[in-house]
């Protein structure tokens, strides 16, 4: 009898270990897609740490109602996993190079940083920014505006624009490139 997912995770629960293949195999196409995308270990590392993620969270599901919530659940285990291995792959390329060059670099374009996660740390970030402090990162980011260009249409001063967006860059620094460390 082919078993469901909700099913095969309370048996795992109970102690029955054996259910943890069934999950992972029901899984298996998503880990596949998140190690491949992973270019700086080898697709069997990746692939177990998503694994071995995936376990770890089986002990902590907060339901297991349906087979969505389940599913739902699962799938943001694997993109929160493949997420941190992938700062953590960024963080070790650029430490490698000379210390004057890591400064130069921006990993979310030297190392092909998906748009998917950058849009997830950019809305995390603009949803703690009062609308002017968004309209500003967004003006710098996506519009390559000046400070003065900014200043004008916000009707604020250079300096204030110019506070504003290293504030919000050193933000981004911490919050996003940081995390892995």
């Amino acid at each position: 009898m082919k078993e469901n997912l909700t099913t095969s995770i309370r048996e795992y629960q109970k102690g029955n270990h054996e259910y943890s293949l069934l999950i992972i195999e029901k899984l298996h196409p998503a880990i596949n897609k998140y190690a491949n995308k992973l270019f700086c270990n080898a697709i069997e590392d990746s692939v177990s740490e998503l694994n071995l993620a995936i376990l770890e969270s089986l002990k902590k599901i907060p339901y297991v109602k349906t087979e969505s919530q389940c599913l739902t659940f699962l799938i943001k285990v694997i993109e929160n996993k493949y997420l941190e291995l992938l700062r953590k792959s960024i963080k070790i390329s650029v430490s490698e190079l000379p210390l004057e060059e890591q400064s130069l670099i921006c990993p979310y374009l030297e190392y092909e940083y998906e748009n998917r996660e950058l849009k997830l740390d950019l809305e995390n970030l603009l949803s703690k920014c009062s609308a002017q402090q968004r309209k500003i990162l967004l003006s710098v980011i996506f519009d390559n505006k000046s400070s003065s260009q900014i200043a004008a249409e916000l009707h604020t001063t250079r300096q204030y624009v110019n506070c504003t967006k290293r504030k919000l860059l050193k933000q981004i620094e911490k919050e996003i490139f940081a995390k892995s460390g």
